[in-house]
């Protein structure tokens, strides 16, 4: 077995990637004044923390997963397309927004664990599913433990392997507008922010740990994302029996978010989303 360590930064200096994480950062999912989109919002507690989650629309139920420092309500940009056709849960990954985390590591297989228990409990064996960056990673270790479960997924800038990340700033060294905003993402407060930064990502899949998995899969990724290379896509393509692959051209690890994705790819991907879903399960493009 072996891990996959997204570490903090080592000190309080911010150099370029910490200055694009920054902007990540302040676009990840600042909390709106507006009346909320979601019809049910909760806190399930279970042995790796609690998880908060909020439910919009009505159809079969369709997960989405954040990436690392995000949170749920940062895919309401999507909301709308998606609520139309579906009942969509977006939970926080254990130690993001409303939830809480247990251990002194991110454990992805915890995550998943986490939000299988969820699953269970809201009683949605079956699910569709969309996964970013860390949440993509979550998704497919949610997979390998229930290959049968998700009956398709979508994996944007993510994979199985991580090779390497943006050094994550100290929060001593963001600036007060960046601070503002991850304490309305985290309402947990500053050591709740602190533990993000501090905790290493452990992933620990191996390419045979996925040939179980049929779910039919779409990757997406950025030919520029320098987080999850396009290599490394390829090797978690590769790995699964009934996968698609999309590359966007000129693109990094922000694909569609408004932190420095493509505003093009925003406006295409619900629908695309939406088509793969639909897709019998052997169908192509």
């Amino acid at each position: 077995m072996k891990n996959h360590l997204l570490s903090a930064a080592g000190d309080y200096r911010v150099d370029a990637k910490a200055l694009l994480l920054l902007l990540f950062l302040l676009a990840a999912g600042s909390s709106s004044l507006a009346a909320s989109p979601w019809h049910t919002e909760g806190i399930h507690r279970t042995p790796w923390g609690e998880v908060g989650y909020r439910i919009a629309g009505a159809g079969p139920p369709l997960l989405l997963l954040h990436g690392y420092f995000g949170q749920g309500q940062q895919w309401e940009p999507f909301l709308e397309a998606f609520s139309r056709h579906y009942t969509v849960i977006a939970p926080d990954l254990l130690g993001h927004g409303t939830s809480s985390i247990t251990g002194k590591n991110f454990e992805v297989t915890a995550s998943a664990q986490a939000l299988w228990q969820l699953l269970d409990t809201l009683k949605l064996p079956k699910i569709r599913a969309v996964g970013y960056s860390a949440g993509g990673m979550t998704l497919l270790e949610m997979a390998a433990q229930r290959p049968t479960a998700i009956e398709a997924m979508i994996l944007a800038s993510s994979a199985h392997v991580l090779e390497e990340a943006p050094p994550r700033p100290a929060w001593e060294a963001m600036p007060p507008p960046f601070q503002a905003d991850m304490l309305r993402n985290h309402p947990r407060g500053v050591p709740q922010i602190k533990k993000l930064i501090s905790m290493a990502l452990v992933e620990t899949l191996e390419d045979h740990d996925l040939a179980p998995v049929e779910t039919k899969t779409l990757l997406l990724a950025g030919d520029r994302d320098e987080v999850f290379p396009v290599p490394s896509v390829l090797q978690t393509y590769q790995a699964l029996t009934n996968a698609q692959l999309w590359i966007a051209p000129n693109l990094g690890h922000a694909l569609f978010w408004p932190w420095g994705g493509s505003a093009a790819l925003a406006e295409a991907f619900p629908a695309r989303a939406l088509q793969f879903f639909s897709e019998p399960p052997q169908s192509g493009f």
